[in-house]
């Protein structure tokens, strides 16, 4: 499958006045000489579309959902009725890893509570109805109760792990919509 690029992606420049986690990030990604990858699409909009963290091209861009994968969620929330005006995309943390590997983002030098207050700070601000989660990364932070409760050894025991929960409806921490 070729991803659509006759249509390019779009970012809304946000001002982060308002948002002072946000501006925090900003500037300490900033000073690591690292890239911001921020939202891509209309963050008024009542769907969120939440990943992990930005890959290669996310972070050569700087906008989520970029890649071969976002051109085919795209397409199928097309299919599923949601237009591009009607959802917006972002990742739980917003500077790519080291080797695309979530739990080696502290080498980035930057705790990872900043990236966690601006990513609540930001669903806060916007207030998604739907937040649809793709990848256990923001999953765990907006529900806690996905993560493992023990380590996993065999692979019959994944009933524990977040494997446990794809396609259910979950209600978040603290007051927002669904995530699915």
């Amino acid at each position: 499958m070729t991803p659509n690029t006759t249509s390019s992606p779009k970012s809304i420049n946000v001002s982060s006045d308002s948002r002072p986690a946000d501006s925090a990030l900003r500037a300490a990604l900033s000073q690591k000489g690292l890239r911001y990858v921020g939202i891509r699409g209309n963050p008024k909009s009542p769907v969120c579309v939440l990943g992990e963290a930005p890959g290669e091209r996310e972070d050569a861009q700087g906008l989520p959902f970029i890649g071969p994968s976002g051109y085919l969620l795209d397409k199928m929330l097309n299919e599923a009725g949601f237009h591009s005006g009607e959802t917006w995309f972002t990742n739980s943390y917003k500077t790519r890893p080291p080797d695309n590997k979530i739990d080696r983002l502290y080498e980035r030098g930057i705790p990872l509570k900043m990236f966690q207050d601006q990513f609540f700070e930001e669903l806060e601000y916007y207030k998604p109805i739907i937040i649809i989660g793709c990848g256990k990364t923001g999953v765990n932070l907006l529900c806690p109760f996905t993560k493992p409760t023990r380590i996993i050894k065999k692979q019959d025991e994944k009933k524990d792990g977040f494997g446990h929960w794809r396609g259910s409806l979950l209600k978040a921490r603290f007051s927002l919509g669904p995530i699915i």
